[in-house]
């Protein structure tokens, strides 16, 4: 549901088509719904710098419009699902973007590097 919330708090942003998202809200919201995952698999601080890094990803890759375009999608695939149902759509969504399955890889590889 997190991602759910965020993303909907996205269509709440006045549309920008500078190439990073501009919003330290909606970034920050992104960030705090990534640390406060309860699957945790990594340590607190791995956590931290996981989300931290993911969170850049995102800021350098989209901007405010692809993200209303990719909180759209998945907002009119996700009726009638569960809450963790969602959230699986709304990261497989996030991954489809190549630039941003690319920058989770990196990110993982720095954490374990």
């Amino acid at each position: 549901m997190k991602y759910i919330s965020i993303l909907i708090l996205s269509l709440l942003l006045p549309l920008n088509v500078q190439a990073e998202v501009k919003s330290k809200k909606l970034l920050d919201e992104f960030f705090i719904g990534c640390v406060s995952e309860e699957d945790v698999i990594f340590s607190i601080g791995e956590g931290y710098e996981y989300c931290g890094c993911v969170t850049n990803v995102i800021y350098k890759e989209l901007n405010t419009k692809e993200l209303l375009d990719l909180s759209m999608s998945i907002l009119k695939n996700s009726s009638g699902m569960t809450e963790e149902e969602a959230e699986n759509l709304a990261i497989q969504k996030l991954l489809e973007n190549n630039a941003i399955s690319d920058g989770v890889v990196s990110c993982l590889v720095k954490l374990y590097d």
